[in-house]
C-alpha cells in the first residue's frame, strides 16, 4: 500500500508540474501576441493558462492587460483584482495596472488608492508615483500632484513628461516662474508638446 501510495503522490506531483509547466507556455505565448497587438488571440492564451493553472497570479494580471486593451475595462480590474487576491505580497504590477485602468473609468479617487499601494509595494518607481500626481490633478489636487511628480523626478530625473506635468500643475496655481522652468526643462528634453503652453504662459 505504502508503494501504490508513494506512486500516486509522483504522478500527482508530475501532473501539477506538467500543468505549471503549461501555464508559463500559454502566458509565454500571450505576452508575445500582445506586444503585437493581438489582445484578443493574447486573451485565448491566457484563459487556457488560467484553466492549468488557476491560482497563477501573473496570469490573471496579463489577461488584465489584453482586457484594458481592447476597452473591457470591468473584465480588467476583474483580473487585476484576481492577481492580487492570489499574491498580494507581489501584486505591485497588477495595483499600478488596476489605478490606470481605474484612471481610464475616471474612477480617480479609486486610482490613486491603487497606486498608493503599488508605491508601498515598490517605493522607488517613478512611474507610479507620476501616474498618481495625474490622477490628484484630475480632481484638482494640484499641491499633491506635484508633490508626487517631485518625486518621480528625483527617482527619474530625465523624465520630459514629469517636467511638463508638473509644471502644468504649477501653472493651475498661478506659479508662472516655476511653471516656465519645467515647461522649458521638459521642452529641453524633447516633450514638443509643452511649447503649446510655454508660448501662451511664459512670454
Amino acid at each position: 500500500m505504502k508503494v501504490i501510495s508513494f506512486f500516486l503522490i509522483t504522478l500527482m506531483i508530475s501532473a501539477s508540474c506538467s500543468k505549471q509547466q503549461d501555464a508559463v507556455k500559454y502566458n509565454k505565448s500571450g505576452w508575445a501576441k500582445y506586444k503585437t497587438s493581438d489582445s484578443k488571440g493574447a486573451i485565448d492564451d491566457y484563459n487556457k493558462a488560467i484553466e492549468e493553472d488557476p491560482k497563477n497570479a501573473t496570469s490573471y494580471n496579463y489577461r488584465g492587460l489584453a482586457k484594458d486593451k481592447i476597452g473591457n475595462y470591468r473584465g480588467a480590474i476583474q483580473d487585476y483584482s484576481r492577481a492580487i487576491e492570489l499574491d498580494s505580497i507581489n501584486a505591485f504590477e497588477p495595483y499600478k495596472n488596476r489605478g490606470l485602468t481605474k484612471d481610464k473609468l475616471k474612477d480617480f479617487d479609486g486610482a490613486i488608492e491603487d497606486y498608493s499601494q503599488a508605491i508601498k509595494l515598490n517605493p522607488k518607481d517613478a512611474s507610479a508615483y507620476c501616474s498618481r500626481g495625474g490622477s490628484k490633478h484630475e480632481i484638482n489636487d494640484f499641491k499633491g500632484s506635484i508633490q508626487d511628480l517631485t518625486k518621480a523626478l528625483e527617482l527619474n530625473p530625465n523624465n520630459a513628461k514629469y517636467y511638463n506635468n508638473r509644471g502644468v500643475c504649477e501653472a493651475e496655481l498661478g506659479e508662472k516662474e516655476k511653471a516656465c522652468s519645467d515647461l522649458n526643462k521638459a521642452y529641453e528634453l524633447g516633450f514638443t508638446k509643452a511649447f503649446d503652453l510655454i508660448k501662451v504662459l511664459c512670454k
